[in-house]
């Protein structure tokens, strides 16, 4: 569901919200763009630390990409109003106005939430199925694509 909601709702809730940017539409160029510096960033940061962050295991950083992701829905809440995904609206959430800076913060938080969730995926399925990885990865991501079809 978070995969559906940063890649199909947050770009057009901020597009919508008009007293974002006096061009709003700019912003969600932006914001993809933020998001994939977000999953860059995290698949890098695990990939260079791979051997300190083996040592703790999975959890914590599970936990972590948890808690960013929760940091960034919050925000995301406060940031943008509530009829923002269904038409060009000129409402205020909590905050006023709503800002920009923050929805972009936002949307590199979502991605590096994303890769915390992705890169220990990968490694548990790469662990687990060492002779036949590439059927688990192919299965996982067929689950992936489909649910974020379907939702």
């Amino acid at each position: 569901m978070e995969l559906s909601f940063f890649s199909g709702v947050y770009g057009p809730s901020i597009g919508f919200t008009k007293k974002i940017h006096n061009t709003p539409k700019e912003i969600v160029g932006l914001a993809g763009i933020c998001i994939g510096a977000g999953e860059v960033f995290g698949g890098g940061l695990f990939g260079i630390l791979g051997k300190k962050t083996t040592r703790f295991g999975r959890d914590p950083i599970v936990i972590a990409g948890y808690v960013i992701h929760m940091i960034a829905f919050f925000l995301i809440f406060l940031n943008l109003p509530d009829n923002a995904p269904f038409k060009d609206t000129e409402d205020i959430s909590y905050m006023d106005p709503p800002r920009a800076w923050i929805a972009l913060l936002c949307a590199f938080m979502l991605g590096l939430g994303d890769a915390c969730m992705n890169t220990q995926i990968y490694s548990m399925l790469g662990g687990v199925y060492v002779k036949n990885s590439v059927g688990a990865f192919a299965l996982f991501k067929f689950t992936q694509v489909g649910f974020t079809n379907i939702i």
